[in-house]
């Protein structure tokens, strides 16, 4: 491919990814004090003049490259999604509850939509889990050091100056330990320190379906290591980092108290926890809502009012699948859901390749841990969603090409 560009490609890229890692940032880290809106604004800008750049640079390319395969399909299936949500509105069975939803998905699509026309169309695909890691590994800062100490780890308030979910954050940085360990690989072991980091960062946050994502993690991780000797490795360490643990959970009093019952009221019906019993309730009131209404479901929002109208609490149902299926029928959650489907098979079909591997072992963990929580539309859950999306598509079979075009004589 032809790559005149009319300023300096490596330059343009280095500042891109740069902006982005500030742009997502804002998202997660400081949206109380610079704005979202005009943040995303700034870059739609932006893109769209280096967008022009690269047709102008590589005009003889784009034109023989338009074809229906080509197609920029993540911000495609995602905006279809996002139509239907805003369509939903005229069968909703309420209307309450769906403004907050309808205006993030809105410029998550515009997101998805930048982050494409850059990363996909410019070729860029693999540096979308280096520009993930930085921006999460700064917001890991952020969030963590503005936490007081005291409520580390602890079902006290947690978030800092950014007021995140506890549950958001850690999932965020588990996808960015599993994007270290096959970045490690590709870019130099210093980065199992980076992966270490990131699951200090979702201890601290306290969630306890964050430890549970960092097994699962670990154990995707280690089925699809090729080399025996190396899961033989990993293993004996994991062992021996259990244990210390364990001692450690064991003798200092802090831990027991904020892991403990907490993390076994997860696997113990017998342990009282009133939250675990509140989400149960929240489930099934959604998910009865959505046996009413199973194929077109009741409309944006719908699960928070049921539950107010059913048991007092004005909550969505903390299930991704209920919630969707609650909200937007069976039809909603598959146009949602093809994104999953598409990475799991082109992960499959190219299991050998390491982006392959990393989006199997960042996807499988999500998928097993939505069953607790919503995801698809808060804009610090879905921004990583959209970026393993894009990794998938132009990240997955890159180096494959790269060195077919190299030996091509």
């Amino acid at each position: 491919m032809n790559k005149r560009w009319i300023l300096d490609e490596k330059f343009i890229s280095y500042v891109m990814c740069a902006l982005w890692i500030f742009a997502i940032n804002v998202f997660s880290s400081f949206r109380h004090y610079l704005s979202e809106l005009v943040t995303l604004r700034v870059m739609a800008g932006i893109t769209a003049v280096v967008f022009v750049v690269m047709i102008v640079a590589r005009y003889e390319d784009f034109i023989i490259r338009i074809k229906v395969k080509d197609l920029p399909w993540c911000s495609i299936v995602y905006t279809i999604f996002v139509t239907y949500v805003y369509s939903s509105q005229n069968w909703a069975t309420e209307y309450i509850g769906a403004t907050d939803i309808i205006p993030t998905l809105r410029e998550n699509v515009l997101i998805i939509f930048c982050l494409e026309m850059f990363f996909g169309f410019g070729g860029y695909g693999k540096k979308i889990p280096v520009v993930y890691v930085i921006a999460n590994l700064l917001f890991g800062f952020v969030v963590t050091f503005t936490t007081p100490i005291a409520n580390w780890g602890s079902a006290k308030q947690y978030g800092g100056i950014t007021s995140v979910n506890r549950n958001t954050a850690s999932y965020v940085f588990v996808i960015g330990f599993g994007m270290c360990l096959y970045l490690a690989e590709k870019y130099g072991k210093y980065l199992y320190g980076a992966a270490a980091l990131f699951v200090a960062f979702a201890l601290v946050t306290g969630s306890r379906k964050g430890i549970i994502e960092i097994a699962l993690t670990i154990a995707v991780f280690l089925i699809l290591k090729d080399d025996l000797k190396d899961k033989v490795r990993i293993t004996v360490l994991l062992v021996v980092l259990g244990i210390f643990g364990l001692v450690l959970f064991l003798n200092i009093p802090f831990l027991r108290e904020t892991y403990g019952e907490r993390l076994l009221a997860i696997f113990d019906d017998s342990i009282e926890d009133s939250s675990r019993d509140n989400r149960t309730l929240l489930r099934l009131n959604a998910f009865s809502a959505f046996l009413k209404r199973p194929w077109f479901g009741n409309g944006a929002g719908y699960a928070a009012v049921t539950n107010k109208a059913k048991i007092g609490i004005n909550a969505y149902s903390h299930c991704n699948y209920i919630e969707l299926l609650c909200n937007y029928g069976i039809v909603g959650f598959f146009l949602y859901y093809i994104a999953y489907i598409h990475m799991i098979v082109k992960a499959l079909l190219h299991r050998m390749d390491l982006y392959a591997k990393m989006t199997l072992t960042c996807l499988i963990p999500l998928i097993v841990i939505e069953y607790g929580q919503v995801t698809y539309y808060i804009k610090v859950g879905a921004v990583p969603i959209i970026m393993l999306f894009l990794t998938a598509r132009y990240a997955i079979g890159q180096d494959e090409k790269e060195e077919n075009i190299a030996t091509v004589p």
